[in-house]
């Protein structure tokens, strides 16, 4: 998302901070973040894979530190395992967009194992 407000800063506003009234409504209803299945508050641990799940960060946020057990939630299994959410395309989007200095997108192409 971050690049897409790079590449359309009128139409697609991007803060890193995600900034209420200056970034674009998307930003916050679609991004999605790793949630922990067992919150580390509860025990969960912090970085066991098996521990992390993708979710919008809506429903991360109210699902706080609560179990799905609480909840009545269930985790649901990916729809379709063979996308990649972008991440094959995500240099040649970072190039496009002028090759943003930003740290995030410097992590994001080290995590990708895609050189600057």
């Amino acid at each position: 998302m971050a690049l897409l407000g790079e590449l359309f800063p009128d139409h697609f506003p991007y803060v890193a901070t995600w900034k209420g009234g200056a970034t674009h409504p998307a930003v916050t209803a679609r991004a999605a973040v790793v949630d922990h299945v067992v919150p580390g508050s509860l025990g969960g641990a912090w970085l066991d894979q098996s521990n992390m799940v993708t979710a919008c960060w809506p429903c991360n946020e109210r699902k706080g530190d609560l179990t799905l057990q609480i909840l009545g939630w269930s985790l649901h299994p990916s729809a379709d395992t063979s996308w990649d959410g972008l991440t094959t395309k995500y240099r040649r989007l970072w190039e496009l967009a002028g090759r943003p200095t930003q740290h995030a997108h410097r992590a994001w192409l080290q995590a990708l194992e895609q050189d600057l």
